[in-house]
This record gives structure tokens, C-alpha cells and sequence, in this order.
């Protein structure tokens, strides 16, 4: 298990290197880009967060200057996060070699055997496991939805502010991930571990987001590439108080802006 976890560490790593010896494709202005953005900032439950508004508002600019198609939505209901989601898993399935980006800022979960729950502006907070896997959307159910659609590479970025006062949410989950569960042509970026500091209450725009806004602009990195250099920046911005955590299964080139 041990090996496995090291080997799925640095898999982001070996794709690159297998990448960069492939021929680079030039991007087809036929190729097809979806993206959903949600960013909440209220809650039924829990108090305001101040970043998801601004961290959703800069990345759609930034998706619809690299041709994505995006949908965004803001302090978004259960019901409509999952109507938007079938959307773009809709627009992946009928269309091939596609790139799909999901980005999520707000709450989320981590469940010690049920993975990870991203909040909804109605969700409820209870003590209850059942109610409250029913009240949430599973990052699961959203990986294997998507999984395996006509040759297409899935990025899903969560940038979230973590609960932890609910009792049966562990403290602490040293893997996050289990990342022999991400399907192939993915790559899952968290803004930060659970673990980490809480976002200051009244910054308007994650460090994680920013770090990631810079390198999106840049030309010729593969999206690999640009999610491990924004690991490393914001561990050097914090020094060291959040990490970001990267897993990839893509290996094969994709830049989201290249020149020739």
C-alpha cells in the first residue's frame, strides 16, 4: 500500500516526463472545452465565507480566455449544482476528445470512508451520516460520472474551506486521497489539506486561486505542469502552512494556451 501511495505521488511527475518526449499537438480551435464553476459563499448553516464570489469571478474570465465553454453559478442549491454538473457530463459524453474543468470554492467534507462532500448553499449540517451524504454532493459520484467519456481529460479543482466540527469527520487523513481510484485522463487538485490553517475571514480571493490564476496565463505548460508549480508556490507563499495536493493520471500533453 505504501508503494502504491509513493508511486501515485509522483505519477504527475513521470506523465511529464512522458509528455515532453511526445510530439506536441497543437491546439485545434475545433477542440471542445466545458467548464462548470461554482463558488458559494452562503449557507444555511454555517457562517459566511469571504474568497469562493472572487475565486469564481476570476476563474470564468480566466476558462473563457482559454475557450472554454463555461457555466458558473453562484451560492447554488443541491438540486441545481447536480442539474449543471449532468450538463457538462452531457457535453463531455456527446462530444470526443474533450477537456472538461470543474472548479468548486466553499465548504466541503471529508468523510473518513465516504470520501470527500462539497456543500451546498441549502445544505443542512447534522449529525446524521446518512442525511447528510444525501444533503451534499459527492466527489465521488462526480469522478465516476464523468470517468472514461470519449477520450476526454478531466481537471477537477476544489479549493475549500474544510468543516471539521461535525464528530464523525476525521481530523486528519494523511493520504487525502485514494488515489488508485482516479480513473485515467484525470487530474484532482485540492487547494489545501484538512489539516492546513483556515482561509483568512475576510480575504476575497484564495492564495490557492491566485497562485493558479498566474500559471493559467502561462503559455506552454502542460496543465500538469501548471498545477505542480502552483503547489510549490503556495507552499512558498505560506511557507509551508498550506499544501496543496496534485494527483494526475494524465499522460499525454495538454496546454491550455500554446504559441507557437
Amino acid at each position: 500500500m505504501r508503494i502504491a501511495v509513493a508511486l501515485w505521488r509522483i505519477m504527475p511527475m513521470i506523465c511529464i516526463l512522458i509528455s515532453s518526449n511526445h510530439v506536441v499537438y497543437s491546439q485545434s480551435i475545433n477542440e471542445n472545452r466545458y467548464a462548470l464553476v461554482i463558488g458559494n459563499s452562503h449557507y444555511q448553516d454555517l457562517s459566511a465565507l469571504s474568497f469562493p464570489e472572487e475565486n469564481t469571478n476570476f476563474i470564468k474570465k480566466a476558462l473563457e480566455e482559454l475557450n472554454f465553454n463555461v457555466n458558473c453559478l453562484e451560492d447554488s442549491d443541491l438540486s441545481s449544482m447536480k442539474n449543471s454538473f449532468s450538463l457538462l457530463e452531457s457535453q463531455l459524453r456527446e462530444n470526443s476528445n474533450s477537456v472538461g474543468f470543474f472548479f468548486f470554492s466553499g465548504y466541503a467534507v471529508q468523510m473518513d470512508v465516504d470520501g470527500t462532500f462539497l456543500l451546498a448553499s441549502d445544505s443542512k449540517i447534522t449529525y446524521e451520516r446518512s442525511q447528510i451524504k444525501k444533503d451534499l454532493l459527492s466527489l465521488y459520484e462526480i469522478i465516476d460520472a464523468v470517468k472514461d467519456e470519449n477520450n476526454t481529460i478531466m481537471i477537477i479543482i476544489i479549493d475549500s474551506e474544510w468543516i471539521s466540527q461535525i464528530p464523525w469527520a476525521p481530523k486528519r487523513i494523511e493520504g487525502f486521497w485514494e488515489p488508485w481510484r482516479l480513473p485515467k485522463n484525470m487530474l484532482l487538485a485540492f487547494g489545501k489539506k484538512q489539516s492546513d490553517m483556515p482561509y483568512m475571514p475576510n480575504k476575497t480571493k484564495s492564495i490557492f486561486t491566485e497562485m493558479l490564476l498566474k500559471n493559467l496565463s502561462l503559455s506552454n505548460l502542460d496543465i500538469s505542469e501548471i498545477l505542480i508549480k502552483t503547489q510549490k508556490d503556495v507552499i512558498k507563499a505560506t511557507d509551508g502552512s498550506q499544501t496543496p495536493i496534485v494527483r494526475s493520471t494524465i499522460c499525454r500533453p495538454l496546454y491550455l494556451k500554446f504559441d507557437n
